[in-house]
């Protein structure tokens, strides 16, 4: 659950409040000479066909992509985030000369050209991995039914709904902004956006030397790709106070007003103003504590359980059955010839039935399994194993391998175990 609520978070929030931004500034018009139905019809297209052909297009790279090479995303990935650069900052330009000098007609349709192309490939850049990510809800082997995959599930669409809220959010808000602040504040969230775009597509360019490699310049992206969430934050932080600040001028009243049906009307405007100020300033605090709290207690370190001692006959590894009886998860280590040490695990499943494994799966290697409540999971993948499938092949279960029950003891071959010696190299 929480790898794909922090997955979505983390990749999508810029996108969206750079959406809310839009969307709330598409808002304010200025063609004088042209009727304000008309104005909203023509921003209000360029909106539409900018979601419409970007969900396309990501939907169409998404296919391919999963199932041909046809698509080299990385260099897709560059093109893109360079058209997104160049259409930004002409954005910039042209809403900045707009709003002084008052230019209407060609201008206007340059700007919702430049909005048009900085929308369709932004989001273009970011969704075809969010669209990919329900892929791997099966990847470890669980099923469609299972609880696991609906708690994946749950993350997930509970990410794209704090994503939803934060547009629509930060539009009404935006909305009530005049003009020459709302440029200010696209100003202030977009040039560190910017930069961190240049810095997303210098990267797969320095790889492939289309870009020479400048050592302090490489420094630099090193830093930024390490600390990519920076601008996550930076802009969450700009739309939390921009939403205290609406919030608590809400409570003034300056506008004038000629009777009191239209003191209702703005009483209730200011209302609707602060509930969607509240539900920003809570989805930037949700947003914050998931990329930070909720992703360090994700991504902790899990120590595994120390090995077990047993007994050593020949090559023939004895473990008494008193000592795995409790429905425990047992970890024991086998060193082979060569001194490495083959990890395995026992598990009590029922009456006579034990779930026996390496320590190991065929999906995520050798990086262990950990009890946790009453489920054994992956320590890589967090996937919650089903306690009586352990002991068959398929998705993230240990490997099994032949043992016996004989007097009184689980009895394991050495020369069985030396077969998977490479697993743990």
């Amino acid at each position: 659950m929480l790898k794909y609520l922090i997955f979505i978070i983390q990749e999508f929030t810029i996108t969206s409040i750079f959406l809310g931004l839009l969307l709330g500034y598409s808002y304010h018009y200025y063609d004088k000479g042209q009727k304000l139905s008309e104005q909203k019809s023509s921003r209000m297209f360029f909106f539409v066909i900018s979601l419409i052909a970007a969900l396309i297009l990501s939907l169409a790279v998404a296919i391919i992509d999963t199932n041909s090479q046809l698509i080299k995303r990385a260099y897709l990935n560059i093109i893109l985030l360079l058209i997104t650069i160049v259409a930004q900052i002409l954005f910039l330009i042209i809403s900045k000369i707009k709003i002084d000098k008052e230019k209407k007609g060609f201008i206007l349709y340059l700007e919702n050209i430049s909005i048009f192309l900085s929308l369709t490939t932004l989001i273009l850049y970011y969704l075809v991995d969010v669209l990919l990510a329900p892929l791997e809800f099966t990847y470890d082997g669980t099923t469609l039914l299972s609880t696991n995959f609906l708690f994946k599930l749950v993350g997930y669409i509970t990410a794209l709904v704090l994503n939803l809220l934060l547009v629509i959010g930060i539009s009404k808000i935006i909305k009530k902004k005049n003009i020459k602040a709302v440029w200010s504040y696209i100003l202030i969230i977009f040039l560190p956006i910017i930069f961190q775009e240049a810095m997303l597509a210098l990267k797969p360019m320095m790889a492939r030397r289309m870009f020479p490699m400048i050592r302090w310049l490489f420094h630099l992206l090193v830093f930024v790709l390490n600390n990519n969430n920076i601008f996550t934050y930076y802009a969450l932080t700009i739309v939390f106070f921009l939403s205290i600040s609406l919030w608590a001028r809400s409570y003034t009243i300056r506008e004038s007003y000629s009777n009191v049906a239209e003191l209702r009307k703005i009483k209730a405007n200011k209302r609707n103003s602060r509930r969607w100020c509240k539900t920003v300033i809570i989805v930037a605090i949700l947003s914050i504590v998931t990329l930070t709290t909720l992703k360090s207690y994700n991504e902790r370190e899990v120590e595994l359980s120390p090995s077990e001692e047993y007994i050593l006959e020949g090559n023939t590894i004895k473990i008494p059955l008193e000592q795995i009886d409790d429905g425990h998860l047992h970890r024991f280590t086998y060193e082979t010839e060569q001194g490495v040490g083959v990890r395995f695990i026992v598990i009590k499943k029922g009456p006579v039935s034990y779930g026996v494994g390496l320590d190991a799966c065929e999906i995520c290697g050798a990086t262990g399994y950990y009890e946790r409540k009453d489920g054994v999971v992956c320590k890589r993948c967090d996937v919650v194993m089903n306690i009586t499938t352990i002991g068959f092949k398929g998705g993230c279960n240990p490997i099994p391998f032949e043992y016996s029950i004989e007097d009184g003891n689980l009895k394991v071959e050495g020369t069985t175990l030396d077969e998977f010696e490479s697993i743990f190299k």
